[in-house]
């Protein structure tokens, strides 16, 4: 009899090994996934040279691509929220539930028409300069196991490189006037 239940305790000691292991990697691995997504994102935003409807659809078609469906409250009210359904950029309906986020900080601004006179940019030294930001990402974990149901939620954010704006005539509606000059 002893030795039998010496063999359970054993099974038990196997058993919660095998669920903390796979705990382990199933977490890993979601979170590994979690920052390629991420960087994918930037990567995006880089070589489209800021966030267009072009931007969106190749974003949204690597998600959907990957079935990424985790969601999140964006973080502060500079972040734009938008859906992995949604292509043409408006992320107001999607604030609340948005698959990823985006905003946009300006570092030198364009010129702006006042009157009949046009106002050049200014750098951050004084001088006429082209006009640049950067864009900041945020993209969204979620460890979802079935009958735990969600487990952990994190959000991973990034920042793109500074991207000089030639396009900004492409932008879409949320960050198309935000590199306006207001002096």
């Amino acid at each position: 009899m002893k030795e039998a239940i010496g063999g359970s305790w054993l099974y038990t000691l196997v058993i919660v090994m095998i669920a903390l292991f796979t705990t382990f990697v199933s977490v890993t691995t979601n979170y590994t996934r979690a920052y390629k997504i991420k960087d994918q994102l930037i990567s995006i935003i880089e070589r489209n040279k800021g966030v267009t409807t072009d931007t969106l659809t190749q974003i949204n078609s690597y998600l959907n691509s990957l079935g990424y469906t985790s969601t999140g409250v964006c973080p502060s009210a500079k972040y734009h929220g938008f859906s992995r359904v949604d292509n043409n950029g408006t992320s107001e309906s999607y604030a609340d539930q948005a698959n990823y986020c985006i905003y946009k900080r300006v570092i030198t601004c364009r010129a702006k028409t006042v009157g009949n006179e046009v106002i050049t940019f200014s750098g951050q030294n004084g001088y006429n300069t082209i006009p640049r930001a950067y864009y900041g990402v945020v993209a969204f974990f979620r460890l979802d196991w079935p009958i735990l149901r969600q487990v952990i939620h994190l959000e991973l954010s990034g920042e793109t490189s500074i991207i000089y704006l030639v396009n900004e005539n492409r932008e879409i509606t949320e960050f198309k006037n935000e590199d306006v000059c207001t002096s």
